[in-house]
């Protein structure tokens, strides 16, 4: 956790975007260094902290990479599938509220309409947090099936989301 968060801060102290895209390339290996670990572990075989690094060692280090970007982009997608119309109807819902409150005196009615587009801006949130959570949880298992099986990333995307559904 302590090397995450450390990598995350100094990540964060680059200019013009160049943190993100550093963590897109650290990220995943050391997500992979975490399951080499604990795989150790679980089998009692007296790991090391170095082996919170051997995602970076791993010949699938690329393919633990492009895994982790190819989720991201059908996090994005999907969000933009959920929250896009979602947005829309509750803008224009919004738009005609917010309208009537220039006619409005009574501020309980105001109220009520604030919270009302309030309301529906959570709803929209916590959609989107579902729904996101769910497509990475389809993909779960991918770093470890690059990790410990040496699969390509699309394999290892669609291995785990076949292990997932069931």
């Amino acid at each position: 956790i302590i090397i995450s968060i450390v990598s995350s801060l100094v990540f964060d102290l680059l200019p013009y975007g160049l943190g993100t895209i550093g963590s897109l390339f650290i990220s995943p290996a050391l997500a992979a260094g975490w399951y080499s670990y604990a795989r150790l572990r679980s089998l009692n075989d007296a790991p090391e902290f170095v082996n919170f690094f051997d995602g970076f060692k791993s010949p699938g280090w690329m393919q633990l990479v492009l895994a982790y970007f190819i989720t991201l982009v059908f996090v994005f997608l999907a969000l933009l599938v959920v929250v896009i119309p979602t947005f829309l109807i509750i803008g224009l819902d919004a738009f005609s509220d917010l309208m009537s409150l220039r006619n409005m005196t009574d501020p309980r009615e105001v109220a009520e309409i604030v919270a009302g587009i309030g309301g529906q801006i959570i709803l929209v949130v916590l959609l989107a947090t579902l729904f996101g959570a769910l497509i990475f949880l389809l993909y779960l298992f991918t770093p470890m099936f690059v990790l410990f099986r040496g699969m390509s990333f699309w394999e290892a995307m669609e291995a785990s989301r076949k292990v997932i559904s069931k």
